[in-house]
């Protein structure tokens, strides 16, 4: 790390109505404060939307590359052979990249997805005091080799960072009685969706596009803060919003009132 500020860069992918991107960064910068050198990156500034049609195209190829298409099936990259892209998708990707479409339904490969982006950052930004951070809507997803399986997530710690608006509605756990009553719904064909029994929990859950994705957004930002500069990635003292919430109540149980760090991040806050 250099003896200035950290530079965090922001780049904005579709991440929905929930975020607050003022009160986000105002939020961020009073917690971390002089030692944050924080900028949000127009998109045409972005390395992440390049302006020239063939670097587009060929970013847009690579993102397409790393769609799980079959959880059952798909491995991560270097497990397995992964299709090429048809042209429709490289082009669905490509109008994404230009403001056109969303993604929110569709699971990439989160590892290789950061793969994919990090390439496109300039090599004079690939140091220890620059961290880029795509918030995005896209579903990222990690193989977990324990159950063979594919666990979507809400972030994503390295360089670039990725924090995914989706992953905070879809990847916590849901209570119990969601899944029941999605099983029943499906045994007998009712046609009840379980989008709606989700919708129907209200503010028990993060919803797409809550305004609490906010909150959220801040405290996984700075998870992603305290990776890249301590290896830390998460925090195990109770009531600390470095907290890893792997399930909805938790999560919207953290983000209640005022979140806040634990006395020994908020020291590593301070001291960054």
């Amino acid at each position: 790390m250099g003896t200035g500020p950290l530079r965090l860069r922001l780049h904005l992918d579709h991440p929905g109505a929930g975020v607050d991107l003022p009160r986000l960064c105002a939020e961020l910068q009073q917690v971390i404060g002089r030692g944050l050198d924080l900028e949000v990156v127009p998109s045409e500034r972005s390395a992440f939307c390049p302006a020239d049609p063939a670097a587009r195209r060929a970013l847009a190829q690579a993102i397409a590359a790393t769609k799980v298409t079959h959880p059952a099936t798909d491995r991560p990259s270097g497990q397995g052979t992964r299709r090429r892209p048809f042209e429709g998708e490289i082009q669905f990707e490509a109008r994404r990249l230009g403001g056109d479409a969303s993604a929110a339904g569709i699971l990439y490969d989160g590892f290789w997805l950061q793969q994919v982006l990090a390439a496109a950052l300039p090599s004079t930004q690939m140091r220890r005091d620059w961290l880029h951070l795509l918030l995005t809507n896209r579903l990222i997803g990690t193989f977990d080799d324990s159950d063979r399986r594919w666990h979507a997530r809400m972030v994503l710690c390295g360089q670039p960072s990725i924090v995914s608006t989706t992953g905070m509605v879809l990847a916590p756990a849901l209570p119990r009685d969601f899944y029941t009553q999605r099983h029943l719904h499906e045994q007998s064909g009712s046609g009840v969706l379980g989008e709606h029994l989700r919708a129907q929990m209200g503010e028990a859950v993060v919803q797409h596009d809550d305004p609490r994705q906010t909150q959220v957004a801040v405290s996984l930002t700075l998870q992603a803060l305290l990776y890249w500069t301590t290896l830390e990635a998460f925090c195990t003292t109770a009531g600390c919003r470095l907290v890893d919430a792997h399930t909805q109540a938790a999560l919207v149980a953290l983000h209640e009132d005022e979140p806040a760090l634990c006395p020994r991040h908020g020291h590593w806050a301070g001291a960054l």
